[in-house]
Parts: structure tokens; sequence; C-alpha cells
């Protein structure tokens, strides 16, 4: 899914809608949210590109260089062109390269998102560190570049790319104190002042079918609300006191065995939606996992197979 509002130049406008169209040829046949933003203002700094994901979320700035480029900390970086020239690749207004401007780019958006939290979160527990967002400069151009250039402190959340390795790159970068419910992204993007309301350039296809698994994977997956429907269960769960806001969910996989979670939801709202939550959550990647049925409760009683002592 893609939000972005026209750049100034033709050329950064080509650059967002072919990364757009590459991430979704890589993603697509994912679980969850995956949402690319662009030419967004975060406190006063103009941002390219944010992508956002479970375990996920990056800056990336745009430049338009290809050759072999010379990674600095401070001072100019350089690129040695296909005919041997050098020039020099500043970053964009004030910054004296691009690895200043994204540091100062990511610094600014963390620092929001910490601000935010608690609009963001539906789990004040939850261990997240927004301190984990990563950077990157992407290149519209092929680029070499020598990454032992870049000093290890550096390398945790900084990374230069190129057109072809940004989709794996993206792909790659996993961080476990990032993990967003497809909810909690959708919180953020409005914190954002995108939010569900803003229609994105292209809507979001409905869920591919799934890849033949093989024998330990599901085939198709059952959900069970009780008393009724997923609404009659969200309207149970939001009847309970925030502090001891609780649901119990059985999960039934093809080998025959049964998993219980007890779900702590002090954070679920009326504007939240049950399926988001279960499928970026215990139900996240539900075919490789073999589960095939989902029973969801806010009374244990509905499930006599709910292992109370798990």
């Amino acid at each position: 899914m893609e939000y972005w509002s026209k750049f100034d130049h033709t050329h950064e406008n080509e650059f967002f809608r072919n990364l757009s169209r590459k991430l979704k040829q890589k993603f697509d046949n994912e679980n969850g949210l995956h949402v690319l933003v662009g030419n967004i203002s975060v406190n006063g700094r103009a941002i390219d590109a944010i992508f956002i994901r479970n375990g996920q979320i990056s800056v990336i700035d745009f430049k338009d260089y290809s050759g072999k480029l010379y990674f600095r900390e401070n001072g100019p970086w350089r690129i040695e062109t296909h005919n041997g020239n050098l020039i020099d690749v500043k970053g964009g207004g004030r910054y004296e390269n691009p690895f200043k401007q994204i540091m100062d780019y990511r610094l600014s958006l963390f620092r929001y998102l910490e601000k935010k939290q608690d609009n963001i979160l539906e789990n004040n527990i939850k261990d997240i560190i927004w301190g984990h967002t990563g950077g990157i400069v992407l290149f519209q151009g092929k680029i070499e570049q020598d990454r032992d250039d870049i000093p290890d402190g550096i390398k945790r959340w900084f990374r230069i790319s190129d057109s072809e390795g940004i989709t794996d790159l993206l792909s790659d970068i996993n961080s476990p104190r990032l993990y967003l419910t497809d909810n909690e992204i959708d919180n953020l993007l409005k914190q954002l002042g995108i939010g569900l309301e803003t229609p994105p350039i292209l809507p979001p296809k409905p869920d591919p079918p799934q890849p033949r698994p093989k024998s330990s994977r599901s085939l198709s997956l059952e959900i069970v609300y009780y008393p009724d429907n997923e609404e009659s269960f969200k309207q149970k769960l939001l009847a309970l006191d925030a502090d001891t806001r609780r649901a119990y969910v059985l999960l039934h996989k093809t080998d025959g065995t049964k998993e219980s979670h007890i779900w702590n939801a002090g954070r679920f709202q009326p504007s939240s939606s049950v399926n988001h939550n279960l499928r970026s959550g215990y139900l996240r990647n539900w075919g490789e996992k073999g589960i095939s049925k989902a029973e969801i409760s806010t009374d244990i009683n509905d499930l006599p197979d709910f292992d109370r002592n798990p």
C-alpha cells in the first residue's frame, strides 16, 4: 500500500513509482500491512519515503547518481562515474553529505514517534524501541560501495542501496523491538497525518490465494468468534475495563495440536480491527505455522479445550 503526494521533480515521481511497483511485487503475498509513504514532512524535515511494516520502519532518501561510491562520515561523498570522473554527492539543503541528512531525518522521526507512542500502541507494556528505526540512502542508478567503509556503530541502522538491491534489503531488515500490529501501523499513519481515511493512490489488493503448502502447512483458515461473530466479540471485549481487557485465543493446527494464548488488549479501541490484530499477531503466517482454525472469546468457558495452565 502506498500514500504520497507528488514530488517537485519528474525524476523523483518516477523513482517513487518504480520503488512502489517493486515493493508490491515483493510483499503483496505476505501477511500484514506493508506501507510506503512518500514525500512527507515530519518536524519540518521533507522525507522522500518511509517504509513501514511489522518489524521495520525505514527512512529512505533518494539520490540520482550511479558509479563507485566513496563513503565518508564527515564531508561530501564522492562518486567515480563510469567515465572516470569524480563528483561530489552532497546532502540536501544544509547537510554536508547524505549520511548527515538521513541521520537527522531518522532522529526526527523516531523522536516524534516516541512522543506519540501512547496514541500508537495498543499494549502499554509493549517493549517498542523507536530508535531501531533505520535509514537508507537509495540511489537510482547502479552503485558500487564497500560496506566495510561504514563504521560498525553506524551499520546497525544505516545502509546504502540502489534500485537493483532495495527490495531484498527491505525484506531482510527486521527488529523485534518494532513488532507492530496492523492496527498500530494504522495508528502510526494517523499520527503522521495520513490514516485510513486518506485513500491510497492504488487500492489495496485482496489477500492473494495461498501457495500450495507442504504437508505441515494449512490450506485454509477458519476464525470462530464468540458469542456470534466478529462484531459481537468486539463489543464484548470493549465492554471490559481497559485494565482487565483480555481475550482467550485457541489455535488448532494441522498436526492435531492446539495452542492457548491470552490476548491482553488494554489498548484496544472502538476504531481497532479485531481481524487485523489477529492476522498481524497470533495468526501471522498462519499457513506456514499450520494453523487451520482459531477460536476467540472473552469467556474462557466458551473454549473447553483451552489450556488454563500453559
